[in-house]
């Protein structure tokens, strides 16, 4: 879309965005393909974007899954390389639907998970591996915002 690290969002198609989770949900109701218009703050100069809404690849259910059920309706992803978190390995929660076992327990997206029964994380790969032949309850470390916690997931 043209966004960089740091830019400030401040209208969609001339609505205000007062936070991000206004941002997230106006861009999240619009349908596919839609061509909207984007104010933006970027170096302390306003600038305009257009942009068309294209499908969250990452929430669509195209990667890999965890077949444990205590993570049903989770989905998560490889931390990215130019993320804040570099020195943290783990695994990134980007989606936790309402209701599910992991919702009603604390999981939030968001959130870092770094170890699953006290076994450190690095990767999707590990995560999956390890989540999948283990049964409840789940004891994750996770990281949100500046904390670190232990949340157990049970049924």
């Amino acid at each position: 879309a043209g966004l960089q690290t740091g830019d400030i969002v401040l209208t969609v198609d001339s609505k205000k965005i007062r936070n991000a989770n206004d941002l997230r949900n106006r861009v999240g109701l619009l349908p596919v393909g839609k061509k909207v218009r984007m104010t933006i703050l970027r170096d302390g100069k306003e600038k305009k974007l257009s942009v068309d809404v294209q499908e969250n690849q990452m929430a669509s259910g195209g990667g890999p899954r965890a077949i444990n059920e205590l993570l049903e309706g989770v989905t998560v992803v490889e931390l990215e390389q130019e993320s804040a978190y570099l020195q943290i390995t783990g695994v990134q929660v980007i989606q936790v639907e309402r209701g599910s076992i992991a919702w009603r327990n604390g999981l939030r997206g968001g959130d870092i998970i770094t170890s699953v029964n006290k076994q450190d994380i690095r990767n999707m790969q590990e995560f999956l591996a390890t989540v999948d032949k283990l049964s409840a309850p789940l004891l994750l470390r996770i990281i949100r915002g500046n904390n670190a916690a232990f949340l157990v997931l049970k049924p």
